[in-house]
C-alpha cells in the first residue's frame, strides 16, 4: 500500500498549493507571523477608502463586516458575506493582506499565506 500524503497543513513557509482563501488559516501573534507570512511588512494600519463594499452597494445586497486592503486601502466584504468580495480583490489585485474593519480587536489576514495576525 502507498502512504497517502498528510493533509495537515505546512507549519512554516509558503503553502503547497496555490493559496484558496477557504483553506485553514493560522491564528498567530505578530512575532510567529514574521515566521509564517512574506507580507508581515504590510499589517500596518491604514485609512479606508469607503465605509463600504462598493461592489455589495452597486449590487444592493448586505454584508456581514469589511476587509480594508492594505496595500491600496480598497473597502470589501469579508468571507462570511455572500460575495466575498475582498478574497475576490487579492485574486484580481495579488494584494495579499486585508486589514477587519469594525467592532472587536485589530487583526490582520494575509491570504497568500494563510495567516491571521492579532495586533
Amino acid at each position: 500500500m502507498i502512504p497517502t500524503q498528510s493533509r495537515r497543513p505546512r507549519l512554516f513557509g509558503p503553502p503547497a498549493a496555490a493559496p484558496d482563501v477557504a483553506l485553514v488559516l493560522w491564528t498567530t501573534s505578530r512575532a510567529e507571523a514574521e515566521l509564517r507570512c512574506r507580507h508581515i511588512s504590510l499589517m500596518r494600519r491604514i485609512t479606508p477608502g469607503a465605509q463600504e463594499c462598493g461592489r455589495c452597494a452597486a449590487r444592493e445586497t448586505s454584508w456581514v463586516s469589511l476587509r480594508l486592503c492594505s496595500s491600496c486601502g480598497h473597502v470589501a466584504c469579508c468571507e462570511k458575506s455572500k460575495h466575498d468580495h475582498a478574497a475576490r480583490h487579492f485574486r484580481e489585485s495579488g494584494h495579499p493582506v486585508v486589514e477587519a474593519l469594525g467592532l472587536g480587536p485589530a487583526w490582520w489576514l494575509c491570504y497568500a499565506d494563510q495567516v491571521r495576525v492579532f495586533a
